[in-house]
């Protein structure tokens, strides 16, 4: 069956980042090391709450939405995506006139959103209890999940499914697995796949700061996110979309599309083991790299560059590590590995999309990004976390991701 199914392959790639607008930038600014977490000032925050965030800076076109002496941008997540499919898109040679080219309009779309318009949800909150004004549909609309691509396919004009896989912080590679299945088997021929988030508003940074889950360490906020070091304390929130355009091979080169990579892979589990925590064996973790590496039909011999998780907390980066000892072995200490959280902060379901992104052009380039703020290692860390860009012979890559309810993802992009 392996040799029969339909190979999936990406066309295309968009990324908004907080340290970059568009993949050029994101990509030049990454493998430069470049943070894009800074001090939150769109809000006050009480003491002992994290300061910090991820923030895409000098990206202002959610202005007319918000509410005034407010600063809460009542769309941004729907901005944030609406450029990252505009460009992904373009870069497929699929966009005309901002619209889906003729011929193309059944493309498919599936995203991922941890947590939805955050922003025009709290907006609509704040209209009806504090202001006592009636919010508008627009606002309203915003509560159901299904919007955020209700939006994106009106606004381009695709006529293909559209879906929102809400999983977590698994999310965006979540959605590229839903791509990649829908077409293998066959109901697909190009789908629109990755996350957008933006949950830098109050909310957000109330319950995740009640539940001890961010960085609040004294220092300079692009120290903050620091994976597989000792002095990490926890996660920085961030914002940002990451898209990519999968398509069958066969369309794909019948179009006489770019093919940047291969999707090879897919794996996901459940490790039952609690609702945020994990286990610190990284068993489930390891379980979902060995389901994706057997959907590649590789060996762990085969991986020559991991592009983690690195979520910057105490106990993922541990579990994680240990996951890779479990995989592969000796050789999981000269396996070059990268935490781009370290850069962007984690910016939920669409960290992990702005990391396959990433794993696409570390493919297509043939470069690894480093992680930053790696001052102390963790010697219960045993990896060859890279703190400078290399330049590695790559044939396939091991993205891995975890999130709440004991979800662990994991995907494999391989050369084409």
């Amino acid at each position: 069956m392996q040799k029969n199914r339909r190979k999936v392959v990406v066309t295309g790639v968009s990324a908004i980042a907080p340290n970059g607008i568009g993949w050029r930038d994101f990509w030049t600014n990454s493998l430069s090391g470049v943070s894009g977490c800074r001090e939150i000032t769109g809000f006050p925050i009480t003491d002992g709450f994290s300061k910090v965030a991820g923030v895409v800076n000098n990206f202002y076109p959610e202005s007319k939405f918000s509410i005034d002496d407010m600063g809460l941008p009542s769309n941004r997540l729907s901005l944030l995506a609406e450029f990252a499919v505009r460009e992904a898109l373009d870069e497929a040679g699929l966009l005309h006139d901002n619209q889906i080219r003729a011929g193309y309009e059944k493309t498919a779309l599936c995203l991922s959103s941890a947590i939805g318009q955050m922003g025009s949800m709290e907006s609509a909150y704040l209209k009806e209890y504090v202001y006592h004004q009636q919010a508008d549909q627009y606002e309203m609309d915003s509560f159901s999940f299904s919007d955020i691509t209700r939006r994106i396919v009106q606004l381009f004009g695709l006529q293909g499914g559209h879906t929102v896989i809400p999983t977590g912080c698994v999310g965006g590679c979540d959605a590229v697995s839903y791509g990649v299945h829908s077409i293998r088997v066959g109901r697909e021929n190009r789908v629109i796949v990755g996350a957008a988030e933006a949950p830098i508003t109050p909310l957000v940074l109330a319950a995740f700061g009640r539940i001890g889950a961010n960085s609040t360490r004294a220092c300079l906020p692009h120290e903050a996110s620091c994976p597989f070091d000792m002095d990490r304390d926890g996660f920085v929130i961030g914002e940002g979309a990451g898209i990519l355009i999968l398509e069958d091979e066969i369309s794909a080169l019948e179009r006489g599309a770019t093919i940047w990579a291969e999707v090879k892979g897919t794996g996901s589990v459940c490790n039952a083991y609690h609702m945020t925590d994990l286990h610190p064996s990284g068993a489930d973790i390891a379980k979902s790299c060995e389901v994706a590496l057997t959907d590649a039909n590789l060996r762990p011999d085969e991986i020559d560059f991991i592009n983690a998780h690195g979520s910057s907390t105490p106990q993922n980066d541990v579990a994680e590590a240990a996951a890779y000892r479990i995989v592969f072995g000796e050789n999981s200490s000269r396996i070059p590995v990268t935490a781009l959280k370290s850069q962007n902060g984690h910016a939920l379901s669409a960290a992990n999309a702005m990391e396959m992104v990433s794993s696409v052009l570390s493919i297509r380039y043939q470069m690894a990004p480093p992680t930053i703020n790696l001052f102390h290692p963790d010697p219960a860390c045993q990896l060859d976390v890279l703190t400078s860009a290399r330049e590695v012979t790559i044939r396939n890559i091991l993205k891995t991701s975890s999130g709440f309810s004991g979800l662990h993802s994991a995907l494999i992009v391989s050369q084409y």
